[in-house]
């Protein structure tokens, strides 16, 4: 998934609701609009006068964003609802009083600070490269678990790939210890695996898909190249 297409809170709690130019929420899916209005003046006559959250910076540069740089260009009720539902999710998952959470949070408000820093050239193209570290640096499974009030999984200490591959019944090699998928037939150190028969998902120092890893075992798709190359050699002689 393309983080840049995950970072609105509404395609967090609405998967998929998004379109290549970065449409937010409320213009994509003009039902969930509707529902929104109604849930919205609800709450407000049952609470009061319905206290808008406080929005962090960053969430606001960011929501600023993907409404200027979509085409047509938003409303300033997209840019509020933007704010409003990213502040919401991460008050859900600062409440949890999770380290990982924490972090996720953290992570999340550094990635949004540099979205909203880029040009709208830069903001449409899904492969710019400008937010690649802070991308990087934020973990897509465990923002979708803190940000909907769930623990995420905990892989344990030196996991480099994402938590939730330890021990999904998937055998990850190079994630700088041995997946207990494995049964001991793995591989830990980063950047191997690749000839290994075990492996079905190899990764680089960054936790990184390598050697092939989508399409299937990086450990037989190896050994598939050595074969076709012998049995060519064979038939040409």
């Amino acid at each position: 998934m393309m983080l840049r297409t995950s970072m609105l809170a509404c395609a967090v709690l609405f998967p998929l609701v998004m379109t290549s130019s970065l449409v937010g929420c409320p213009a994509a899916d003009e039902g969930g609009e509707g529902e929104g209005e109604g849930e919205g003046e609800g709450e407000g006559e049952g609470e009061g006068e319905g206290v808008p959250l406080v929005v962090p910076a960053a969430v606001a540069a960011f929501c600023d964003k993907t409404v200027t740089c979509d085409d047509p260009v938003g409303s300033p009720g997209d840019r509020t609802e933007c704010e409003q539902e990213t502040a919401a999710a991460l008050e859900v998952s600062a409440a949890l009083d999770l380290a990982v959470c924490d972090s996720v949070n953290t992570a999340y408000l550094a990635l949004a600070a540099c979205y909203g820093g880029m040009t709208c050239v830069q903001f449409n193209d899904l492969e710019d490269p400008t937010c690649a570290t802070q991308e990087a640096a934020l973990d897509e499974d465990a923002l979708q678990s803190c940000f909907a009030g769930e623990t995420p999984a905990v892989a344990p200490e030196g996991w480099n790939c994402p938590a939730s591959y330890f021990g999904d019944d998937d055998c990850d090699c190079g994630c700088g210890i041995a997946d207990s998928d494995c049964n001991g037939n793995g591989s830990a150190a980063p950047g191997t695996g690749a000839g290994i028969e075990a492996c079905e998902f190899c990764y680089g120092l960054d936790g990184t898909p390598i050697g092939g890893s989508f399409e299937g075992s990086c450990g037989s798709g190896g050994e598939g190249e050595g074969e076709g190359e012998g049995e060519g050699e064979g038939e040409g002689e």
